[in-house]
C-alpha cells in the first residue's frame, strides 16, 4: 500500500473514531447530565467563534496550501519565514477583529439577550474560541503540506472529543460546576493549538530567524488576491452551514438550537460515505482534467452520483425507519424528540448533496474554478434569506427546511452551468433505478410489525432494509461498481 493510501486509509479510521466519540459525547452522554439549552449554548459559542474566525483568518489558509510548493525545497530561514506570514497576518486580523466586537458586543447582545441570555453571560469566551480555532485551521492546513495529517486529524477528531468526555464526566462527578466546564471547553481548544502551534514549530525549525525577503513582490500580489478570494469564499461556506443556529438562538431560544444541534448531529451520519468516497474521486478528477480527458471525467461524475446517492440513501434509511427508537434511546429523549422532523429534512438535504455527485469538485479542477465563488454567494443569500423567513414562521423545522431548499436550488444551479459548459449530467437511467430499490425497501421495512424494545426493533429494521436492498442493488444492475465489489468479494471468499 502507497503512503498516500496509507495515510488516507489511517485518515479515514480516524475521521470514524471522531464520530463515533461524538455519538457517545452528544447522543448519549451531554443529554444525561446537560439540558437541551446547554447544547444550544455549545453550539452558539463555537459557531459564532468559527464564523468569525473564517474572517481572522484573512484568506491565509488557502495561501499556505496554494504557496507552500514554492518555499517546500527552500532554506529553512525561507520555509519558516512563509508560514510566519501565514501565521502573523491572521494574527494581526484577529486583533483588529477582537477590538471591534469587543466594541460592538452590546449591538451583537442584543440579538439575544432576550432568547438567548446564556450566550449572552458567556460571550467574553467567543474571543479566546476565535483565536484558538484560527489558529487550529492554519496550523491544521499546514500539517498537509507537511503530509502529517493524521496528526492534525487525530487532535481535531478524538483528542478534542477525548476532552470533551472526560469534561462531561467530571460534571457527572460533581467534580466541576457547569460554570468550570464551560471554562473547561474553551481550554480544550487551546490544548489542541499549542500542540498543533509546538508540532509545526518543531518541524519547520520556526526558532530560527526567518528571512522574510524571499517573498517578493509578484508573490505577495498573488498571495494578497489569492487571500482575498478565499476570505471570501471561505467566509460564505463557513456562514452558510452556521447561520441556522445563529439564527435559532436568536429568534427562538437556546433551547430550540439545542434541539436542532442534537437532531442535526444524527442527519450528519448521512454524509459521512461521501467524506470516504471525495477523497477517491477528487484527485481522480483533478488528474483528468489536467489530462483534458473529459470522457473520464464524465464518468466520474455519473458513477459517484449513484454511488453516493446508494450510500446516502442506505444510512438515510437506516436512520428515518428507527428515528423514533434513537430518540427513545437517548437519555432525556422526549426533551429533544421535537427535532424528529428536522432530522428527517437535513438528512434529505444531505442526500439531495449526493444525488447531484461531485457537482462542487467539478468546477472548483476546472477552469470555471472562479463561478464557485459566485454559486456561494448565491447559496449564502438564499440560507440567509430562506432561514430568516422559515425560523420566524416554523421555528426550528423551518430552519431544516431551509437548508433543504438552499441545497436544491444551489445544487440545481451547478448543475444547469455544468450541463451547459461541459455538456454532461449524473443522471440516468440509473438514478431512477436506485430511488426505486430505494423506495421499495425503505417501504417494506418500515411495515414490519413493531416488537415493543427500541435495541431490537432497531436491528430488525436495519437488517430487513439492509438485505432487501443489497439484493435489489445486485440483481438490478443499478451499480456497475457495487457489482463489482460483490463479485470480487464472493470470488476471494471461494
Amino acid at each position: 500500500m502507497g503512503i498516500i493510501q496509507r495515510k488516507g486509509f489511517v485518515t479515514t479510521l480516524v475521521i470514524y473514531l471522531g464520530v463515533a466519540l461524538g455519538y457517545i459525547n452528544v447522543v448519549m452522554l451531554f443529554p444525561k447530565y446537560f439540558t437541551p439549552e446547554d447544547l444550544g449554548l455549545r453550539s452558539t459559542l463555537v459557531d459564532f467563534a468559527t464564523l468569525v474566525s473564517q474572517l481572522a483568518m484573512f484568506g491565509f489558509t488557502g495561501v499556505l496550501l496554494k504557496f507552500f510548493p514554492h518555499f517546500r525545497d527552500k532554506e529553512t530561514k525561507e520555509r519558516s519565514a512563509f508560514v510566519w506570514i501565514g501565521l502573523l497576518i491572521p494574527l494581526l486580523a484577529f486583533s483588529v477583529l477582537a477590538v471591534l466586537i469587543f466594541f460592538f458586543q452590546d449591538l451583537i447582545k442584543g440579538e439575544y439577550i432576550e432568547k438567548a441570555p446564556a450566550f449572552v453571560e458567556y460571550f467574553y469566551l467567543v474571543f479566546p474560541l476565535i483565536l484558538f480555532i484560527t489558529f487550529n485551521t492554519l496550523l491544521d492546513a499546514h500539517c498537509r503540506n507537511l503530509m502529517h495529517t493524521v496528526y492534525s486529524n487525530f487532535l481535531r477528531e478524538v483528542v478534542l472529543r477525548i476532552n470533551f468526555f472526560l469534561l462531561i464526566v467530571l460534571v457527572a462527578v460533581d467534580v466541576l460546576t457547569k460554570h468550570q466546564f464551560w471554562l473547561g471547553l474553551v481550554a480544550t481548544y487551546g490544548l489542541n493549538t499549542m500542540l498543533l502551534l509546538g508540532f509545526v514549530m518543531w518541524k519547520e525549525r520556526m526558532f530560527v530567524r526567518p528571512n522574510f525577503s524571499v517573498v517578493g513582490p509578484m508573490l505577495k500580489t498573488d498571495i494578497l488576491s489569492f487571500a482575498l478570494f478565499t476570505l471570501v469564499s471561505g467566509t460564505a461556506t463557513v456562514l452558510v452551514f452556521k447561520i441556522d443556529s445563529l439564527m435559532i438562538s436568536g429568534i427562538v431560544d437556546l433551547e430550540g438550537n439545542g434541539i436542532y444541534t442534537m437532531a442535526l448531529f444524527i442527519a450528519t451520519l448521512v454524509e459521512i460515505p461521501r467524506r470516504a468516497l471525495i477523497q477517491v474521486a477528487s484527485p481522480m478528477l483533478s488528474a483528468a482534467f489536467q489530462e483534458e480527458d473529459m470522457d473520464k471525467v464524465e464518468e466520474i461524475y455519473k458513477k459517484m452520483s449513484i454511488n453516493l446517492l446508494l450510500a446516502g440513501g442506505f444510512v438515510m434509511g437506516g436512520i428515518c425507519l428507527s428515528l423514533e427508537d434513537i430518540y427513545s434511546l437517548i437519555p432525556n429523549g422526549e426533551r429533544f424528540a421535537s427535532g424528529f422532523w428536522v432530522a428527517v429534512l437535513i438528512s434529505g438535504a444531505k442526500l439531495l448533496d449526493m444525488l447531484f455527485s461531485t457537482n462542487n469538485e467539478l468546477i472548483v479542477y476546472s477552469k470555471y474554478y472562479k463561478y464557485n465563488l459566485y454559486f456561494l454567494l448565491f447559496l449564502m443569500v438564499c440560507a440567509i434569506g430562506s432561514n430568516y423567513l422559515f425560523i420566524s414562521a416554523l421555528g426550528i423545522t423551518g430552519a431544516a427546511g431551509a437548508t433543504l431548499l438552499s441545497f436544491l436550488l444551489f445544487n440545481l444551479v451547478k448543475w444547469y452551468f455544468i450541463k451547459n459548459r461541459m455538456g454532461f449530467s449524473p443522471f440516468g437511467k440509473s438514478t431512477i433505478k436506485a430511488f426505486a430499490v430505494l423506495g421499495l425497501s425503505a417501504i417494506t421495512a418500515y411495515y414490519l410489525p413493531a416488537q415493543g424494545f427500541p435495541l431490537l426493533d432497531i436491528l430488525m429494521r436495519s437488517v430487513v432494509f439492509t438485505l432487501i436492498l443489497g439484493v435489489l442493488i445486485y440483481f438490478g444492475n443499478v451499480s456497475e461498481d457495487v457489482n463489482q465489489l460483490v463479485s470480487k468479494f464472493f470470488r476471494k471468499s471461494k
